[in-house]
């Protein structure tokens, strides 16, 4: 997410290409398995958003799933075998 207010969402994708998303009080928000608001969102969230791609190329979404954040630390991996 780049940028948020009351009725727009603006992300860039992993080609940084904006898009701009449009929620309304349908739009169905959602962290971790659970219902969260609007407000609830911060920039530079990653987002799923499931919808249909309306006039002006805005896509107006049905449904926001919150699945990480850039930047975050990622987890280190751990080896599950020896060499031999």
């Amino acid at each position: 997410i780049v940028s948020i207010s009351e009725e727009l969402i603006t992300i860039k994708d992993k080609l940084s290409q904006t898009s701009t998303i449009s929620v309304d009080k349908e739009t169905r928000l959602e962290k971790a398995g659970k219902d969260i608001k609007l407000s609830d969102l911060q920039n530079n969230d990653q987002i799923i958003v499931t919808g249909i791609k309306g006039k002006n190329e805005i896509i107006e979404a049905n449904t926001i799933f919150v699945i990480g954040t850039t930047g975050a630390t990622p987890k280190s991996a751990t080896t599950s075998g020896k060499k031999r």
